[in-house]
């Protein structure tokens, strides 16, 4: 991921071509789909008999991997992020868990991961609109995080591959799903962390200083929190934002864009408040 000065919609890792090409070929057969959390959100393993609006994207790779998912939004509302998690079990029996992350969080004028009556292909590191399936690289059309690469490598040997959606957040802000990665808490810990960030270079900025020093201070001080375990998702929420405040300090202090990419971070707007229905 890297920060953009000002970008469409949401910031993508990967391009479909690179990712698709990258697949291993892992049979439909070896992978269980979770049923969706949601009634109104459907969860499918992809077939392009299944799903021909992903027709552009269904070679042979796609097809012989089997490792690509169908999110269907048949809700009202738009979803803002969804997180699928992957429990892959290789050949000695070793489990490897790995999550790929479409959020549209991650710039200040960003649309829908899904519009509602939309559906949206998600695989390891890729995650593809059905209104741009038709393109192969969706360059700054999604948000897409995601395991590091080496991860995918394991679904080549597998044996079995379980895959769940962990969590979907509506547009007002409703969060459905067991949440096992703390993506309710990571949305409010980024935010807070890139306003943080950003505010401190402007400041600096302004004032003439050093903004080399100012992030290098930043990031050799911004420590994790102890665990309270009185209260542990404060200090998940405290865990996070710390590790968000490194990331964009270390990315600012490598910036060829520095003003551009500080205005990314300042602008970006507060996530909604999100909660879950009935509490």
């Amino acid at each position: 991921m890297r920060i953009l000065g000002r970008v469409r919609k949401a910031l993508c890792l990967a391009s479909v071509a690179g990712a698709l090409s990258a697949q291993p070929n892992m049979g439909t057969n070896k992978i269980t789909v979770v049923p969706s959390p949601s009634p109104t959100i459907g969860f499918a393993q992809f077939t392009p008999e299944a799903f021909p609006r992903f027709q552009a994207l269904s070679d042979a790779r796609v097809i012989a991997s089997g490792a690509f998912i169908v999110l269907t939004n048949s809700d009202s509302r738009a979803i803002n992020a969804a997180t699928v998690l992957w429990n892959v079990v290789d050949s000695a029996g070793k489990e490897h868990k790995f999550t790929t992350t479409c959020d549209s969080f991650l710039s200040r004028d960003a649309g829908p991961v899904v519009t509602p009556g939309s559906k949206i292909l998600i695989g390891p590191q890729t995650c593809v609109s059905e209104e741009s399936s038709r393109h192969y690289n969706l360059a700054g059309n999604l948000g897409v995080q995601g395991s590091r690469p080496g991860l995918m490598q394991q679904l080549g040997s597998a044996t079995g591959a379980e895959v769940s959606l962990d969590s979907i957040v509506f547009v007002d802000g409703e969060l459905v799903g067991p949440d096992n990665r703390h993506k309710g808490t990571e949305v409010v810990a980024r935010a807070a962390a890139a306003r943080s960030v950003g505010q401190s270079v402007r400041r600096t900025m302004a004032q003439g200083g050093d903004v080399a020093e100012v992030l290098a201070h930043i990031i050799s001080t911004t420590a994790d929190p102890p665990l309270d375990r009185e209260a542990p998702m404060a200090t998940f929420l405290a865990f996070q934002q710390a590790q968000w405040t490194r990331t964009f300090a270390q990315r600012l202090a490598t910036s060829k864009h520095l003003d551009a990419d500080t205005r990314h971070l300042e602008n970006r707007p507060p996530p909604p408040v999100l909660f879950r229905a009935g509490h």
